[in-house]
């Protein structure tokens, strides 16, 4: 693979909309977890609805294999592909939100303090596995 080609892949798999799938998954709105005495809990983590980042509300937006690494010049100075482009004929539905515009946010005033650090935790592990995911796929793996 050429040094153009790895950066335009690294560009792309490194888009937040790209990754916005694997963000929207690994919040989940309920936590199960084992206490001291090996017992399954389940609690529900208190969340509110917060407009999506991704797609600023809007619930989509462009292809991000169209534009991850940037518009080249030829792109710019094609005025068909650039009316198009702003007219959102290469919109997508928000890999984030799916369209709903808003995403669960965990509402910290509410929450167990336990609750809010396993559920960071469990965040960040999630979060850590799909770095890695991204970096395989990156790499050509």
């Amino acid at each position: 693979m050429t040094s153009t080609g790895y950066l335009d892949n690294l560009n792309y798999v490194n888009d937040p909309r790209v990754r916005g799938a694997d963000r929207a998954a690994g919040v989940p709105l309920t936590l199960t977890y084992e206490d001291d005495d090996g017992e399954l809990i389940t609690d529900v983590v208190p969340h509110v609805w917060d407009v999506c980042d991704v797609c600023e509300g809007t619930g989509t937006h462009v292809n991000p294999s169209i534009d991850a690494g940037g518009l080249s010049s030829d792109m710019e100075q094609d005025f068909e592909f650039m009316d198009d482009y702003r007219s959102g004929a290469y919109d997508v539905v928000c890999q984030t939100c799916h369209g709903r515009t808003t995403i669960p946010v965990i509402d910290e005033s509410r929450v167990d303090p336990d609750v809010l650090r396993l559920h960071q935790e469990y965040c960040q592990s999630y979060a850590d596995d799909a770095a890695y995911e991204r970096a395989e796929r990156a790499m050509g793996c």
